[in-house]
């Protein structure tokens, strides 16, 4: 069984299994949406492992990217190249944009 309680400006979705209530997915008054997490900082935001069937398509950029890459809250972040030959997947780290 789920319910929601919270006001509109911040909305959390409990879960009861065996006797034991479980914050899974929560949502802010500005769009931020948390699996796992009631403080999400990103549009998705999951703690945990994710497991997705099917595709997961990227932003697309030609050339390097003109993203930040300037910190390790930019790091992980990754868009495609479909113009380059072979397509380049550039993944942003302590390096700052890497393709590979």
């Amino acid at each position: 069984m789920y319910f929601h309680s919270g006001t509109s400006a911040n909305e959390t979705f409990v879960g009861i299994a065996a006797d034991t209530v479980v914050t899974n997915i929560s949502a802010t008054a500005d769009n931020k949406v948390g699996i796992a997490t009631t403080t999400p900082t990103e549009t998705l935001d999951v703690n945990g492992n994710t497991k997705i069937n099917g595709f997961v398509q990227l932003d697309t950029t030609v050339g390097s990217p003109n993203i930040a890459c300037s910190d390790s809250s930019h790091y992980g972040r990754m868009v495609v190249d479909p113009t380059a030959t072979p397509a380049a997947l550039w993944i942003c780290g302590s390096a700052g944009w890497v393709s590979k």
